[in-house]
């Protein structure tokens, strides 16, 4: 039996979509174009990533199901050979104020390890214990009230402490600062006056509680490593190949100048779209959907070079992508793209040209095909 190529969809029917009937190759960079209200999202969220939503949930478990809420077939009649989608929206969930670039993309779990068997901690009485597998050892003991789990000796005054875990370096957990809780902020209660918020005096922002912060690993603690961007700690890291394969992966995508401490609420619709793709990066992709809402926008020229560099890396790992754009650039980048029209709202939902960016260049039909004829012109693409 032959493997499929494409993704079949058949009487497509959600909101403006007419009925329609596409086919999108497979291992492919696939554009999606038209008109604000032309379908493209009905079409790629409302269809495409929601039917492959559903086959990945429906090989989970009966309890996975179950907590995670059921999901509804596409309204389509068919929907043929669609692998399992992930899609990384222009306005993703908003996160929680303490989730930062380290948490998101796990770094930050590599680090604490690191702190918790490395790390260079101070007894009660002040002395600075260096690093020693003594503290990685005893983190390993078996807590059974005799054996001393995490118990170390200061080989100054002789006195006996406990290390600390790498639950103890988290900042939502047991190493958050009193103050501020981890958030690095405290809240204004002014009268008549917005809620505001102001930098948290006991931490200065930096998260953690003193007794953590005095832990050192080569000289630094743990807030001042995430306060290197990513291409500064990528130095600091060199020989930690656990952390520098996301920190070189954060780098690739353009992301090199965040700061792994920066919270991901400041972050804009593309930055958090590239950040959420990192956690993906480095698995097995092949037979995944990738469903991108509009990724460049807000990306200087440069960094939507970077974007389609990011979307060839993807598709060599077995993937097919697919991006809502309006950006030429990235659609004269497409293997195929898919122009829906004419206009938006009750007067879209149909397929205007369907094909790669030259051919629909030339075919002329629909606005998208004038704009991308212009472009490749400018760069002399046939």
């Amino acid at each position: 039996m032959a493997i499929p190529d494409h993704i079949s969809v058949r009487g497509a029917y959600v909101n403006n979509l007419k009925h329609l009937n596409v086919d999108i190759p497979l291992n492919k960079l696939v554009a999606i174009t038209g008109r604000s209200g032309s379908g493209k999202s009905s079409l790629a969220m409302g269809v495409l990533y929601a039917e492959g939503m559903r086959r990945y949930m429906s090989t989970l478990s009966t309890y996975t199901r179950r907590r995670l809420g059921q999901t509804s077939p596409a309204a389509a009649d068919s929907v043929k050979h669609i692998p399992s989608a992930i899609a990384l929206r222009q306005r993703p969930v908003v996160p929680g104020i303490r989730s930062t670039v380290g948490t998101a993309t796990e770094a930050l779990n590599v680090i604490r390890l690191m702190f918790s068997r490395l790390g260079s901690p101070v007894c009660p009485n002040g002395h600075r214990v260096p690093p020693t597998l003594d503290i990685a050892k005893a983190m390993d003991l078996p807590n059974d009230g005799e054996s001393g789990m995490g118990m170390i000796t200061c080989p100054t005054c002789g006195v006996h402490f406990m290390a600390f875990a790498a639950e103890d370096f988290a900042f939502n957990s047991t190493g958050a600062c009193p103050t501020c809780g981890g958030t690095g902020v405290i809240n204004l209660d002014i009268q008549y006056l917005p809620d505001m918020q102001q930098t948290c005096p006991t931490c200065h922002g930096r998260r953690y509680n003193p007794e953590v912060l005095k832990i050192k690993w080569h000289e630094r603690s743990i807030a001042d490593l995430l306060d290197l961007d990513v291409d500064t700690a990528l130095t600091v890291f060199k020989d930690e190949p656990t952390i520098v394969h996301t920190l070189q992966t954060l780098h690739d995508m353009g992301l090199g100048y965040l700061h792994l401490g920066e919270s991901t609420p400041t972050l804009s619709g593309g930055e958090a779209q590239r950040l959420k793709l990192v956690a993906h990066m480095g698995r097995s992709q092949k037979d995944t959907l990738f469903v991108f809402d509009e990724p460049s926008v807000g990306l200087h020229p440069l960094d939507v070079q970077t974007l389609v560099a990011v979307f060839q890396r993807l598709l060599q790992t077995g993937a097919t992508v697919i991006a809502i754009e309006h950006d030429l650039d990235v659609i004269a980048n497409a293997d195929y793209v898919l122009d829906l029209g004419p206009k938006g709202g009750a007067e879209g939902g149909h397929v205007m040209a369907a094909g790669t960016p030259q051919a629909i260049a030339k075919q002329g039909h629909g606005e998208t095909a004038k704009y991308l004829a212009a472009h490749l012109a400018a760069f002399h693409v046939d």
